[in-house]
């Protein structure tokens, strides 16, 4: 399902750089309420999944709207300043670019299979640590339940 988002937004921002109609605009933005309901979804899910055992769901649900809440307003500054350096056509291309290789640096828990990255690096069959109520260390997310 996710996997519909990351197709719709990108040709979104595409159908958006090339119309100048405010009809085509309204109809491109249903793509938009689309993608927007299915990360709200898809939000709980991946976090419920990334701290399963640790009984952290609203503290974690908290940051990730906190991070949603700050990256709209930085999306528009950084959106302004390719606008006026590069143009209007240039701002979609380049503000998914930067949306792309921060989650591929940021997100190593969802590299391609076979290349996951250990966080703490003392196992590298589990990509996410946490730290554990009961046990008190760190120990593999899927492990902590």
């Amino acid at each position: 399902m996710f996997l519909v988002t990351v197709v719709i937004l990108p040709i979104r921002g595409a159908l958006f750089a090339h119309t100048t109609s405010p009809y085509a605009v309204i109809a491109f933005q249903f793509l938009n309420g689309i993608a927007a309901a299915i990360c709200g979804v898809v939000a709980v899910v991946i976090v419920s999944d990334l701290i399963q055992g640790i009984r952290r769901f609203n503290l974690a649900q908290g940051l990730m709207a906190l991070s949603v809440g700050a990256g709209a307003p930085l999306s528009n500054v950084a959106g302004a300043f390719v606008v006026q350096r590069c143009g209007y056509a240039t701002r979609p291309p380049t503000l998914e670019a930067i949306a792309l290789a921060f989650f591929a640096l940021a997100m190593p828990e969802a590299s391609w299979p076979g290349s996951e990255k250990s966080v703490s690096g003392d196992n590298e069959h589990c990509p996410i640590f946490v730290q554990h109520d009961i046990v008190g260390e760190n120990v593999c997310a899927s492990q902590a339940l």
